[in-house]
């Protein structure tokens, strides 16, 4: 959540059949590409599971799961959308000071 900047709000515990895990709530605005190719956007107060190893089998069955686990990042991909691995680009990510 920090290289996106978002701070979180509070912290949640979701429960589900077997059992609970942390969460943390956050507000932002979630901008979605519409198929004529104009950005949707919805702000609003969404939950972020702490723990990726939380999701199951029959949650990532449903979809093409890419999971970056040194930057805690889990992408969920369904129908439509798809995605395309290519070299690394060699500047900076924006959200890191060279400086540090």
């Amino acid at each position: 959540m920090a290289a996106l900047d978002l701070i979180a709000l509070r912290e949640e515990s979701l429960g589900g059949l077997c059992g609970t895990v942390s969460s943390v709530v956050f507000e932002t605005e979630l901008q979605l590409r519409r198929d004529d190719g104009k950005k949707v956007g919805f702000t609003g107060h969404f939950s972020s599971v702490v723990d990726i190893e939380v999701l199951g089998r029959d949650i990532t069955n449903m979809f093409h799961v890419i999971v970056d686990w040194p930057q805690q990042v889990v992408c969920l991909l369904r129908d439509r959308h798809s995605y395309r691995i290519t070299p690394a680009d060699p500047s900076p990510h924006p959200h890191t000071d060279p400086s540090a």
